[in-house]
């Protein structure tokens, strides 16, 4: 997936609510994720797209405890993404990463997580823009704000 894509899901999910939403490969990286409790356990499944949002927000509505917690997305074959569940906790292995200092363990939690094999990359979204995490490097996306203002017409 080129970076220009993956940008593109950055963007999209800046808004969306969800504090980390974590790109696997297949499931393998799944051995340093694990599923936290939740009951009622909000249905998953769903093919990872625009409506993601929303998907994220009717699971809010039947539990709100999944806000905290990462929302694992995985591609098992070709290119398209599927939902396989919310409210994971990340528990990477050390990585041979630069950490910033005072960003807190979410933000070191994704940088880790995005070294590991089988990551394609993990998105830290917030209101405003979202950071991408890729091979244990991060980077800050910012929404395009020209189409929602306006800007750039005449």
């Amino acid at each position: 997936m080129d970076a220009d894509t993956k940008d593109r899901i950055a963007k999209s999910l800046v808004g969306a609510g969800a504090p980390i939403v974590c790109f696997l490969a297949g499931r393998s990286a799944l051995r340093y994720a694990t599923q936290m409790a939740r009951d009622p356990l909000p249905r998953a499944g769903y093919a990872f797209g625009p409506d993601f949002g929303d998907h994220f927000a009717r699971a809010i509505e039947e539990n709100p405890a999944i806000h905290d917690g990462a929302v694992i997305v995985v591609r098992e074959s070709g290119a398209r993404y599927a939902i396989l569940g919310w409210s994971f906790r990340l528990f990477p292995p050390p990585a041979d990463v630069f950490e910033a200092v005072n960003v807190g363990s979410a933000h070191n939690s994704c940088l880790h997580m995005s070294a590991v094999s089988g990551v394609d990359f993990v998105v830290k979204p917030t209101d405003v823009s979202a950071v991408l995490f890729e091979h244990g490097r991060a980077r800050t996306v910012e929404p395009d704000l020209e189409p929602a203002f306006g800007l750039g017409r005449r």
